[in-house]
């Protein structure tokens, strides 16, 4: 079938299957429809299987017919949909399909600006699998175990999506070549945005807001790897940042991580990450970045650190025998003498201090393990100063110090 167009119609109550197959179909256009009223089959209570609108190819694996015995069986993908301004309301999966077929993916998909709500226990809202060169954009997605999962599917963009409660919210998995991009993830009780698997690639992970994402924020592991990761901001998960298991990641910038119960970024179990730069890391309980067996060396530089744990930075990498990378920037206020001019702190690796008490600020460059700071006596009453270190690798760390 090719120029296909179905629009403000109404599709309810189908006992476990789909709403709408598009199979071998081109050139085809869904939109204005309102999707709801699945009723499961006794088998299958859970109806993995059954999207409301499903995108399958023709294909026949043995005895097994992928979809109804009216198709021929020639291997026809679907290309040229557009899936645009629906409402789906508790379907398993609103969109998408479980299977995919090497040689004969799906292409120039594009699904946009729908709305989907359902529970939890319900699989995914959208669904991508075996889809390449195509675009998820500005869907409302809420209650759905997984917001939005991409399988086997190659150069795909999922950007700008709101995705609210659920375990996941977004996964990339056995894809390549995907971006993900200012996606509004929040209220997810496991990963924020989970990338994994052996030959994933994230090429760009930038601009997303994750809030309350659970355990990680944003994850890359299992042997997958990402170009960059840039410019999201992450608050409120256990840690921001979670890179392991043999991951890949070029670099890690310009990221502001706030509010989380362990660490900022954490690396470890033979991850390569190359560059972690310039990121914002604050309200942190223990380190706010710590690295732990990374199987390259990293540069670490520029990152801004404030209201983290005792050890603010932590490096601790063996490559081999004799190739090592070990690192800890853990600095401290000693002792504060406001009205005697006077300060001692303890830290290593460092190079500059700064206090900033009202609106006087005094700096002093130093290299020392333990220092006396001198400056001008404060005989002003004050609230808190600011202590703000400074290592070799322009990396600070903010001590805020309260005096009352």
């Amino acid at each position: 079938v090719s120029n296909l167009t179905i629009k403000n119609s109404t599709f309810k109550n189908c006992y476990a299957n789909h709403l709408i197959e598009l199979c071998a179909v081109k050139d085809a256009t869904i939109t204005g429809c309102k999707f709801s009223g699945f009723k499961a089959a006794s088998s299958d209570k859970t109806g993995d299987q059954a999207e409301a609108i499903q995108i399958d190819v023709a294909h026949k694996e043995g005895k097994t017919e992928w979809n109804g015995t009216y198709y021929t069986k020639d291997d026809t993908p679907c290309v040229n949909v557009t899936i645009s301004g629906n409402t789906f309301t508790d379907y398993p999966v609103a969109i998408g399909n479980h299977h995919s077929l090497a040689g004969h993916h799906h292409s120039n998909v594009t699904v946009t600006n729908n709305t989907i709500s359902g529970t939890t226990a319900q699989n995914s809202g959208i669904r991508m699998y075996g889809w390449d060169n195509s675009v998820v954009s500005g869907n409302v997605i809420s209650n759905y175990g997984t917001g939005i999962k991409a399988s086997a599917s190659n150069s795909f963009m999922i950007q700008s999506n709101t995705i609210d409660k659920g375990t996941y919210g977004i996964i990339n998995t056995d894809s390549s070549s995907g971006q993900i991009v200012g996606n509004a993830v929040s209220n997810m009780s496991n990963q924020g945005i989970n990338v994994y698997g052996a030959g994933t690639k994230a090429s760009l992970i930038s601009q997303n807001i994750v809030t309350n994402g659970g355990t990680n924020g944003i994850k890359v592991n299992a042997s997958a790897n990402s170009d960059t990761i840039s410019s999201n901001t992450i608050s409120g998960c256990d840690n921001g940042m979670y890179i392991y298991s043999s991951a890949v990641v070029t670099t890690i910038k310009s990221n502001n991580i706030s509010s989380c119960n362990k660490y900022g970024v954490y690396i470890t179990e033979k991850a390569s990450v190359k560059t972690l730069s310039k990121n914002t890391i604050s309200d942190i309980k223990k380190n706010g970045i710590y690295v732990k067996n990374n199987k390259i060396k990293i540069k670490f530089k520029s990152n801004k650190l404030s209201k983290v744990g005792s050890t603010a930075i932590k490096i601790d990498s063996k490559f081999s025998k004799k190739k090592k990378q070990k690192y800890t920037f853990a600095p401290k206020v000693v002792s504060l003498n406001l009205a005697g001019g006077n300060m001692t702190t303890q830290a290593s690796n460092l190079k500059k201090i700064k206090i900033k008490v009202g609106k006087k600020t005094y700096t002093k460059s130093t290299k020392a393990k333990n220092y006396t700071f001198y400056f001008k006596k404060y005989k002003k009453k004050a609230k808190t100063a600011t202590v703000t270190f400074t290592d070799k690798n322009k990396n600070t760390v903010a001590r805020v110090l309260d005096l009352e």
